[in-house]
């Protein structure tokens, strides 16, 4: 008589399949899950074509910026601050003039005839701070070097913000406010009396389009105590 063997019992000479190992089970699911949703497969073609758009720009960014910051930063020891604010413009035009063909970004400009006319003309530029576009295109607009009124910590960011430490820029605290106005009027009077343009964002952060933050005044004290007009930028 024929002994049948157990149900689940594998056959003389024959061994059980073995159980995949939990991540390689997560891997099947993860894959077949791909191939029925695949990822942006959602999206319209306009917004996906916007991504890649927006991706390749920032690798622009950071395939140019790394190389041009280890330069200042060697430099900056053997070269005047005014060498250095001349040698960070160009990288600013090239990412300015990238942004066209990449993102599709043109910068039309109104109201340059009323902005201080003359090599010693002196102004506190008070901007409407709405994304880090206009970081970078004022210093390619304005007929005299920039000085940004900046937060220390941005310092601190790798490579962008060692290049912001080595320029004629003003850092402030704004943990002490007191402090930081004092600092802010005595580097600006210097700045200002060599011609160099300060920018302050009243509103102190990035502001959506169409919608208004809280003003502060900082920057109209810091012109009334150097005497120079304000020029408002939107």
């Amino acid at each position: 008589m024929r002994q049948g063997r157990e149900p689940g019992k594998p056959a003389p000479g024959k061994h059980a399949p073995a159980c995949p190992p939990p991540a390689r089970r997560l891997f099947v699911r993860l894959a077949a899950a791909m191939r029925e949703n695949p990822p942006f497969s959602h999206l319209p073609a306009r917004l996906m074509l916007r991504f890649i758009r927006s991706a390749l720009h920032m690798l622009f960014l950071t395939v140019t910026v790394i190389p041009w910051s280890l330069t200042v930063v060697a430099l900056s020891p053997f070269v005047s601050k005014q060498w250095l604010y001349g040698f960070c413009q160009v990288w600013v035009r090239m990412v300015v003039a990238s942004a066209r063909p990449l993102l599709g970004i043109r910068t039309r400009v109104r109201g340059l005839e009323n902005l201080p006319a003359g090599p010693q003309a002196a102004a506190v530029l008070l901007v409407k701070h709405q994304s880090a576009w206009e970081t970078f295109v004022l210093p390619t607009i304005t007929p005299h070097p920039l000085a940004y009124v900046f937060k220390r910590e941005l310092a601190r960011i790798p490579f962008f913000g060692w290049v912001l430490a080595r320029l004629n820029m003003v850092r402030i605290d704004r943990g002490r406010p007191t402090e930081a106005f004092t600092r802010m009027v005595t580097q600006g009077r210097r700045l200002l009396a060599q011609g160099i343009w300060v920018v302050i964002f009243p509103e102190g952060t990035r502001v959506a389009r169409g919608q208004q933050g809280k003003y502060r005044s900082g920057g109209t004290r810091l012109a009334i105590e150097c005497g120079v007009p304000v020029v408002p930028v939107a």
